[in-house]
């Protein structure tokens, strides 16, 4: 099985709006067959993604998020909705060739989480052992999956806030004279 790690994403707050989905109708969904209750509401204003299958709160269901409380948006009345917290997800790409269901994901991020790759300059993230939200979405003959992960940690704000007084000085010297990922020094420590 081919794995493509892509990157970590935000989520805010989110309306999922969905229909119960039974093994017979996960198994659809991954041969790119949507339910027509959900599929009509594809490409609509206040969508965040396409249709997916999403496991939370216990349950197996194919739905499409929408934005939260926005007047523009014409929200679905013939679906159950479930309101989704804001979340961070770390997001892979897998070929076909994955059993359809929460305990095959669950086993390919734990395999991720040996490799402790989910941290970047500003943030850290952890993949949990039972995440409240997974996110399955077909992309191009190839399976998008959104994990809910733990956020260790969020410098991000500071950047953003130029609130230099949060990191400490080898924190400092480390970003601004050592290459992120190769972990050598940099053009500027070589000036």
């Amino acid at each position: 099985m081919f794995i493509n790690k892509l990157n970590q994403l935000y989520k805010p707050k989110r309306i999922l709006y969905y229909v119960e989905a039974g093994e017979a109708e996960v198994c659809d969904f991954y041969k790119g067959n949507v339910p027509e209750a959900v599929a009509k509401y594809a490409n609509a204003f206040g969508t965040y993604d396409y249709p997916g299958v999403f496991f939370c709160e216990g349950k197996t269901v194919i739905g499409i998020e929408y934005r939260a409380d926005d007047a523009r948006i014409a929200y679905p009345d013939d679906l159950a909705a479930l309101t989704l917290p804001a979340a961070f997800f770390y997001s892979i790409e897998v070929d076909n060739e994955i059993e359809p269901g929460k305990d095959a994901i669950i086993k390919i991020y734990k395999s991720i989480a040996k490799d402790d790759d989910a941290h970047r300059a500003y943030s850290d993230l952890s993949v949990m052992d039972d995440p409240a939200v997974i996110g399955v979405f077909l992309d191009n003959k190839k399976i998008r999956i959104l994990y809910e992960c733990r956020l260790d940690a969020d410098r991000a704000q500071y950047v953003i806030r130029d609130e230099v007084e949060h990191f400490d000085s080898s924190y400092l010297y480390k970003t601004a004279f050592c290459d992120p990922i190769t972990k050598h020094y940099n053009w500027n420590h070589l000036v």
